[in-house]
C-alpha cells in the first residue's frame, strides 16, 4: 500500500506545470499566454554543426559561427576589436526574412573587499535583427552589481530584458536559465534549457511577437566564449 502511494505522489508531481531544475513560467503569463515550443533543435553546436531549429511560426536557419563584427552588420555598441564572439543566423517568418547578427564582449568589474580589489568579468550580450519579418535590437549586461539586464527595442516598443536564475524549486543558478522580458508586466519570456521554449502574452500584435522571438532566438544559440569553438 505504501508503495502504491508513493508511486501515486510521484505521478501527481509530475502533473504539474513546473519542474524540478527547470524554469516556471511568469505569473504574469500563466494566464493569458501562448506557449510556443522549440523544434527540430540539435544537441551539436560549432562551426560543422547543422544548428537550424524552428520555434512555432519561425524558422532559424543559416547559422554562422564564423561570423564577427568586421564580417559586415552592425550589433550597437559593439566594435570590431571588443568583440570575443560572433554569430548570424537567417529569422524566417510568415511575414519574410531577417537577418541577425550577434556578439559578446568582457565586461569588467573591481570591487573592493577588505581593502583588497577585486576584477570580475562577465559578459555582455548583443544582437541586431533587420528585414522583413523582424526588426529588433538586444544589448543585455551586468552593469550594476549581479543585475544581469538590458533592453530591447522593438517595432512595439521598448521592454527590459531580466535573466532568470532561480529554478522552479526555488534554488539559484549562477547563470541565466532564461530571461523575461517585461514593460509594466511581463510580456515574454524564454526558457535557455535544451531544446528552450517561449512564453508570449496573448495582447502582444505579431511584429512585436515576431520581434521578441529573433532576440530570443540570439539568445538561444549564445554559447559562452571558453566554449565557443
Amino acid at each position: 500500500m505504501k508503495k502504491q502511494l508513493g508511486i501515486l505522489v510521484l505521478i501527481m508531481a509530475s502533473g504539474f506545470a513546473c519542474t524540478p531544475l527547470r524554469m516556471c513560467v511568469p505569473a504574469d503569463l500563466a494566464q493569458e499566454s501562448d506557449l510556443i515550443q522549440v523544434s527540430e533543435r540539435s544537441r551539436m553546436t560549432g562551426a560543422l554543426a547543422n544548428e537550424s531549429f524552428k520555434m512555432g511560426p519561425y524558422e532559424i536557419a543559416n547559422v554562422d559561427r564564423k561570423w564577427n563584427s568586421s564580417s559586415g552588420g552592425s550589433i550597437p555598441n559593439f566594435s570590431a576589436n571588443e568583440a570575443k564572439t560572433g554569430y548570424a543566423f537567417t529569422f524566417k517568418t510568415p511575414q519574410g526574412e531577417a537577418k541577425v547578427q550577434c556578439g559578446s564582449k568582457a565586461n569588467q568589474h573591481n570591487t573592493s573587499v577588505m581593502g583588497f580589489s577585486i576584477t570580475t568579468s562577465q559578459d555582455d550580450i548583443g544582437c541586431a535583427c533587420e528585414g522583413a519579418g523582424a526588426s529588433s535590437e538586444i544589448q543585455i549586461g551586468s552593469g550594476n552589481g549581479d543585475t544581469y539586464q538590458g533592453q530591447v527595442s522593438t517595432r512595439g516598443g521598448n521592454f527590459t530584458a531580466v535573466a532568470v536564475t532561480r529554478f522552479s524549486n526555488g534554488s539559484k543558478s549562477s547563470t541565466p536559465i532564461g530571461y523575461e522580458f517585461r514593460a509594466q508586466n511581463v510580456v515574454a519570456a524564454v526558457e535557455l534549457a535544451h531544446p528552450g521554449q517561449l512564453w508570449m502574452a496573448k495582447s502582444l500584435d505579431e511584429p512585436t511577437r515576431a520581434d521578441l522571438a529573433c532576440m530570443t532566438a540570439g539568445l538561444l544559440l549564445y554559447i559562452p566564449p571558453k566554449q565557443d569553438h
